[in-house]
């Protein structure tokens, strides 16, 4: 193989190893989200909150706090939150003393959710907006493309959650499976069941 092309190949993968996101395996909890109005189901959602799984006690590990919800008026909504790196012996100390972790919220530059086999979640036009509390991202999505985030969810598969802070030279997609209780499943199917209802029911109305 001539220098040449040596070169090339070297420069090719010099320029893609410094944008190529780092992908680690997370321990992520899932919460189901229930929005009413006037009475009735008016969105249904996920709050999906993750960190770096480590068995290192001596590990700093990152964490994220994101969630997708479809709302009756035909938007599907994403919120993303990032936490500073926190230490794994601090995490163990407040597991023992059955207390809250003390997190700290830092710059989101941006974020996405990815369920098997469709893409990543991409902002409406581009369009991101920042949230009232505290550093989140906020964005409208594909109605279609945030409603198959559900599936991996019901079917406690894994999903793709990708994470850039603003202070990381890199981003980070998080793997792993949402996990929920059966009785939060229970509680979001109904959820989802009472969605499909209302939208059936005043989709007459619409016309």
């Amino acid at each position: 193989m001539s220098n040449i092309i040596i070169a090339t190949l070297v420069g090719f993968l010099v320029t893609h190893q410094a944008f190529a996101d780092t992908a680690l395996k997370g321990i992520l909890t899932a919460q189901p989200q229930i929005m009413m109005k006037d009475g009735k189901v008016d969105g249904c959602g996920v709050r999906i909150i993750g960190m770096e799984e480590t068995t290192s006690m001596d590990a700093r590990v990152s964490n994220f706090d994101v969630s997708f919800a479809l709302y009756a008026s035909g938007i599907a909504g994403l919120k993303g939150l990032a936490l500073d790196d926190v230490s794994m012996r601090d995490v163990a100390k407040a597991k023992a003393a059955g207390k809250p972790l003390s997190l700290k919220y830092v710059p989101l530059e941006s974020f996405w959710i990815k369920s098997p086999g469709n893409s990543a979640t991409t902002p409406i036009n581009g369009k991101v907006v920042s949230g009232e509390n505290g550093p989140s991202l906020l964005y409208v999505a594909s109605f279609p493309l945030v409603a198959e985030l559900f599936q991996p969810v019901f079917d406690q598969t894994t999903i793709q959650v990708g994470i850039k802070r603003k202070s990381d030279r890199v981003g980070y997609i998080y793997f792993g499976v949402p996990m929920m209780s059966k009785e939060e499943l229970k509680q979001l199917s109904m959820c989802i069941d009472e969605f499909k209802s209302n939208l059936a029911s005043e989709e007459p109305l619409r016309k």
